[in-house]
């Protein structure tokens, strides 16, 4: 009996070896042959717009997820991909497109439901508190919005975004850049939201500057700083090797800071790419300072030496 079993016990590893198996063979001509089909779904679509994703076709592909676990979805994804290779070699271009659109919905629409849930739990857990933001230095600031301000800091908080809603839904982040000589952060990026078209990351960050040289006055009378909302690449789309997108952008002066020490903005996103074709959305932040940059008392009162971070 014990031999039986051992032997039975043998076959069942080497019947799942050959489907694992299987399997990486099935996502490696998957990939392989991605290219080539995503070239053939764009050129359908292109000839027969009906042929394009709708939202009936979309939403049946949902409630399928919704009913699927992670493990039955993988398992689903992994035999579409079987399929839209097999087919693509037997000449069927139609249905294998067909199929690997459905593995793409399925990966998506299931990510989407997972991130749905997540956040579903975190509201329910009790206290659902930010994770406090880290300072320039590394330490945890105080009270957040009150906290004092060393004279030659800038806090600054990327508090959310929203864009015009289209098709895929995109998991988003936000990039802050500024070109003040001697800054440091020269870049501010936040955590990636959960899949939504619009985004409260309440991100905040302590930037240092040289408050008493002349280039920093000259930056906030003149110069610009620039925000960047981007997708990032999830699901299927990043197991294939995609790269995150850039969606919006908005370029910005900070003169307000010379006369007031806080500014709140609303800021209109621009598409990089067609910037004539008006707004994708929107994205709001604040910057705020110890003082104004032209108060004479912030300019008489001694700073670190250059270079260096003062202390609280």
């Amino acid at each position: 009996r014990e031999a039986a079993a051992r032997e039975a016990a043998r076959e069942a590893a080497r019947e799942a070896a050959a489907r694992e198996a299987d399997v990486e063979a099935a996502a490696a001509a998957a990939a392989e042959m991605e290219p080539k089909l995503d070239g053939d779904c764009r050129a359908a679509e292109a000839a027969d717009p009906s042929s394009a994703d709708t939202p009936r076709a979309r939403s049946s592909v949902v409630e399928a997820s919704l009913a699927l676990t992670a493990a039955d979805t993988q398992e689903r994804v992994a035999l579409l991909k079987r399929e839209a290779v097999q087919l693509s070699r037997q000449g069927n271009k139609a249905e294998a497109m067909e199929k690997l659109r459905e593995a793409k919905r399925l990966e998506a629409d299931a990510a989407a439901a997972q991130g749905q849930r997540a956040a579903a739990d975190a509201e329910a857990a009790a206290g659902c508190q930010p994770r406090p933001q880290l300072s320039a230095r590394g330490q945890q600031p105080t009270a957040a919005s009150d906290a004092r301000l060393a004279q030659n800091e800038l806090e600054l908080t990327i508090v959310a975004a929203k864009l015009s809603e289209g098709d895929a839904v995109p998991c988003l982040y936000a990039v802050f850049l500024w070109t003040l000589p001697g800054a440091l952060p020269d870049s501010v990026r936040t955590e990636v939201a959960k899949p939504s078209w619009s985004a409260e990351w309440s991100h905040k960050q302590l930037l240092s500057f040289e408050r008493g040289k002349k280039s920093s006055r000259v930056f906030f009378e003149r110069r610009r700083c620039s925000i960047e909302v981007h997708s990032s690449a999830q699901g299927l789309a990043k197991w294939f090797g995609g790269t995150d997108e850039l969606l919006g952008r908005a370029d910005f002066k900070v003169d307000a800071l010379l006369s007031q020490e806080r500014m709140l903005v609303d800021l209109p996103l621009r598409s990089p790419e067609a910037p004539e074709k008006g707004r994708v959305g929107f994205v709001k932040l604040q910057l705020r300072l110890a003082s104004p940059i032209l108060d004479p008392i912030a300019r008489s009162a001694p700073l670190p030496s250059s270079g260096a971070l003062p202390n609280r």
